[in-house]
Parts: C-alpha cells; structure tokens; sequence
C-alpha cells in the first residue's frame, strides 16, 4: 500500500468522525424550535391567566366609539319627536349598549390570548417530544 492510499485511508477516516449526519442536524434543529415555540407558549399562557383577573381588561382597551353629545345628536335624528327626558333615556341605553360590547370583546380577546398560548404548547411539544425520542434512540 502506498503512502498515497493510507493518506487517502486516514483523511476519509477524520471525515467519517467528523461527520455529524443531517438526520442529527435536522432532528436537533427541530428539537430547538420546537422547545422555544413550547418556552414562548408557556409565558403568553400565564400572561393569558393573568389577564382574566386584570379588572381593567388588559392593555388593550377599546374605548367607546362615539362620545356622548355624538350619541345624543345620532339619536335625535333617528327619533325626532323625542322629548329631552326620552332622548336621556335613550343615550343612557346606547351607552350602556356599547360598554356591554366593550365587555364582550374584551372577554373574547382574554380567551382568544388563552386558546392561542395553549395552541402553541399542544402543537409544539408532541413534535418535541417525538423528535426528542428519535434523538435518544440515535444515540
């Protein structure tokens, strides 16, 4: 065997044992994403909690639309023979109207930040955990 052959020998020995497979590449890879996807699911879940006993609803606030003398003149045109008592009435029930939606969106966006954390964490760490075991196995 010549010099030639047992360099050739070696080098391709180094390269085998320097060799990471691009299953293990691609494995770890996904192991990473996957386990920060399940990190980031886990703070937005308890920022989710946390907002269901936020009395003020959150930071996101949504401010009625229209403010009051808007309402009243809205009013006004749709009912123009209403009396100034009957108009009173019937801003307070619009006003009222508008903060009961202001409630429900609000009540909606805390459960939609709740059903979003727990998506990530449910579709996250199965595919954690399953290329997690294909690494263990491979080792």
């Amino acid at each position: 065997m010549g010099a030639g052959a047992a360099n050739d020998a070696q080098h391709r020995k180094v390269e085998e044992e320097l060799a990471v497979p691009l299953r293990d590449i691609y494995l770890y890879a996904v192991c990473f994403v996957m386990l920060i996807l399940v990190v980031i699911g886990l703070f937005q879940l308890v920022g989710a909690l946390l907002a269901f006993f936020d009395p003020t609803g959150g930071v996101y606030r949504f401010p009625l639309v229209d403010g009051e003398a808007e309402i009243k003149r809205r009013l006004a045109d749709e009912h123009p023979g209403a009396t100034e008592e009957e108009l009173a009435a019937l801003v307070r029930e619009e006003r009222e109207r508008l903060e009961a939606e202001e409630r429900a969106r609000r009540n909606f966006w805390r459960l939609e930040r709740l059903v979003n954390a727990l998506a990530y964490i449910v579709i996250a760490f199965p595919i954690y955990r399953y290329h997690w075991r294909k690494v263990r196995a491979g080792t």
